[in-house]
């Protein structure tokens, strides 16, 4: 039985890449697909089971306009100009 819910089981081989394409609801659909891999497969594989789900918890402060002003853009162009001695 396929789950949606917070708590599953997974079932898995011991490699450093695998690809866990299916939630098991109960420990015994679990077992029951660990057993048939690892007759297919010829290798153990294991059945794990969720303990703890950690989310995060981002708030935004704030969102500020941080454009330069007009002003701001030309005082710093004529002081680099004048800083290089840039010629127009």
């Amino acid at each position: 039985m396929r789950t949606n819910q917070k708590k599953f089981y997974i079932v898995m081989s011991d490699e450093p890449r695998t690809t866990v394409s299916y939630r098991h609801g109960t420990s015994v659909s679990a077992v029951k697909e660990a057993m048939r891999l690892a007759k297919q497969e010829n290798k153990p594989f294991y059945v794990l089971q969720t303990f703890a789900l950690v989310t995060p918890k981002i708030l935004i402060d704030s969102v500020q306009d941080a454009r330069p002003t007009v002003e701001s853009e030309k005082a710093a162009i004529v002081e680099e100009i004048e800083r290089n001695q840039i010629p127009f």
